[in-house]
């Protein structure tokens, strides 16, 4: 039946439920809930043989207390945060520090340990920017920002420059950026509002999703370092099986990326060997001098460190590149297996909670987004500390949180800030926009 000629005090109820709840985007999904609830209490009330102006008004009292309904739905709707995770984080972000201290001891050529914190505070900003916003408006700008990660590959192509012995750095303002080392997270992130905004189906959807992974992955195999088109790829082979969740087509695209693949590996082997090469302990002990020499020292110092390491700040100057690609494998070697051991426990534990947090998202852009952020820690996380062990071949992959660098500090903090972003939001969205 209708509620039109009783409207005013059905609206003053539902108005007065709103008052307590603060999300705002829910409202109306509330109000039509409360409405059919309201009018089936009526239709009932009036079969009964009751007055429609009185079933009118023991509908709305059947309903509740409005501050008491309200504070409810506020219950029901309100951000989401999980403490237990923000806390077991802050130790890992305490973990960076004491290993930059250890690495600045034992190097005592720069200030890792101000310059890490420095990029820890404008992390915690990006962290705290990325978490409060509104996530759904980076789905509206996914064309933008495809777009405009193109145009920095571009710049990056033509304008970049040559620093720490790795191409693809543009100066800006007198501050080196390296393009190549966010432009693959733009475009995850521009890939998954583009697909999730589309009803494309069937091999449409594979000609749409092929075109947006190949033109940046074609490019990306051509940068000097293929860390970074590894990961675009993984990264989107993850999104695109969470948003299409079809066999077919991602076999099909998983072809398509193997012809590239195929080409490198056929044509210019040197290049290949150091992505696709068997684990790096089988090429180490075959080259101990050159390739394998990393490989190896980083064994030997983890051989060495015993239970409780050889104390902050140990020197050991065979080991190359401590403060960024062996700073795990450093940190053992100061403080020992036992805390190398706490330190992967915890890492397992953060994805661990990363991923049930991503799968209580409901909403498909945030859910994509969600897996694909989830993901990509995952990867670094166990890419690094496998190859410190000699299991996966040595690529550049910092420790996240953890190695120095403060682009990638900023990059893996706005991460983690958009992530618990979109989970904090997870109840807040309207059920007609969620999946």
């Amino acid at each position: 039946m209708s509620v039109a000629p009783h409207q005013g005090k059905i609206s003053a109820y539902i108005d007065e439920v709103l008052k307590h709840v603060k999300a705002k985007d829910v409202h109306d999904s509330i109000r039509e809930e409360l409405e059919n609830h309201i009018a089936e209490r009526m239709e009932e009330a009036i079969a009964a043989g009751m007055p429609e102006e009185e079933a009118a008004a023991e509908a709305i009292r059947h309903m509740g207390d409005a501050h008491a309904v309200g504070r409810q739905f506020h219950s029901a709707h309100k951000p989401r945060v999980d403490w237990g995770f923000i806390g077991f984080f802050a130790v890992w972000l305490i973990v960076g520090v004491l290993a930059m201290a250890s690495v600045q001891a034992g190097d005592g050529k720069l200030d890792y340990v101000n310059r890490h914190l420095i990029f820890l505070g404008l992390g915690l900003i990006a962290f705290a920017a990325f978490f409060f916003m509104d996530y759904r408006k980076l789905q509206k700008i996914a064309v933008p920002l495809y777009a405009g990660s193109l145009l920095l590959m571009l710049l990056a192509m033509r304008f970049d420059t040559t620093m720490n012995g790795e191409r693809g750095w543009l100066a800006v303002g007198g501050i080196g950026v390296n393009i190549y080392s966010f432009v693959p997270y733009l475009l995850l992130l521009a890939i998954a509002g583009i697909v999730t905004q589309r009803a494309d189906k069937g091999w449409k959807a594979w000609g749409l999703a092929a075109v947006l992974f190949g033109i940046p992955f074609l490019w990306l195999m051509g940068v000097p370092s293929l860390l970074y088109a590894l990961l675009f790829a993984l990264g989107f082979f993850v999104l695109w099986w969470l948003h299409a969740r079809n066999w077919k087509h991602n076999l099909a695209m998983l072809a398509f990326a193997a012809i590239p693949v195929f080409l490198l590996y056929h044509f210019f082997p040197a290049r290949a060997s150091f992505m696709f090469r068997l684990p790096a302990f089988v090429s180490a002990a075959a080259d101990p001098e050159g390739a394998g020499y990393t490989t190896l020292q980083s064994l030997k110092a983890i051989g060495e460190a015993g239970w409780w390491g050889l104390g902050l700040g140990a020197p050991n100057p065979l080991i190359p590149s401590i403060q960024y690609e062996m700073v795990f494998t450093y940190f053992i070697y100061s403080f020992g297996w036992l805390a190398g051991a706490a330190a992967i426990v915890l890492m397992v534990f953060l994805v661990r909670r990363l991923l049930g947090m991503t799968l209580r998202i409901r909403d498909a852009f945030g859910s994509v987004v969600g897996g694909v952020i989830c993901f990509v820690f995952a990867v670094q996380f166990a890419w690094h500390v496998l190859m410190s062990f000699g299991v996966l071949p040595i690529v550049g992959i910092g420790l996240p949180f953890i190695s120095a660098g403060g682009g990638q500090q900023l990059i893996w903090m706005g991460m983690m800030g958009l992530l618990l972003g979109i989970y904090r939001r997870k109840d807040m969205i309207p059920a007609k926009e969620a999946v």
